[in-house]
């Protein structure tokens, strides 16, 4: 049998604190309000119309839905698990076909180059195998000239 890797029990343990932040909705609307543009210091409007990648964007993909309330043209959520197939659409209800879900590892994304105006990944590299790897991915994905925010 093989060893389930600790990216995946890592990610299996987040899911499980991720679906009690989402069904408690102070706290889900505070984790919303975390990326605004006086935090992020852009103007008001800097994701209006843009194509944003949220890479491990977690069973209750509360950084998706902030740039998609924030003016996002679309957002491609990634997460390792499949659960934010079943958990993320309750989570971004209002705006679908906005969004996109994917299964996926930030250390091997399979999107073209240069493909993001913005690209979020918020506590996710450090709990991979190649945080250096994850970060050339990242940039990778973000066309030049973009934004792309790394969070602990």
């Amino acid at each position: 049998m093989r060893k389930e890797s600790f990216e995946k029990r890592t990610r299996r343990l987040f899911h499980e604190i991720h679906v009690v932040q989402g069904d408690t909705p102070h706290i889900l609307n505070r984790l919303r309000a975390l990326l605004n543009p006086d935090y992020l210091k852009v103007p008001p409007d800097f994701f209006a119309g843009k194509v944003c990648l949220d890479a491990g964007c977690g069973s209750n993909a509360n950084a998706t839905s902030s740039m998609l309330q924030m003016g996002a043209k679309k957002v491609y959520a990634l997460d390792l698990d499949k659960t934010i197939v079943k958990s993320a659409p309750q989570y971004l209800r209002k705006y679908r076909r906005r969004y996109k879900l994917s299964v996926g590892n930030v250390l091997h994304m399979n999107y073209p180059d240069r493909f993001f105006d913005v690209t979020h990944c918020a506590g996710v590299l450090h709990h991979t195998r190649d945080v250096f790897r994850g970060l050339k991915e990242l940039a990778r994905v973000t066309k030049v000239g973009g934004g792309a925010g790394v969070l602990g």
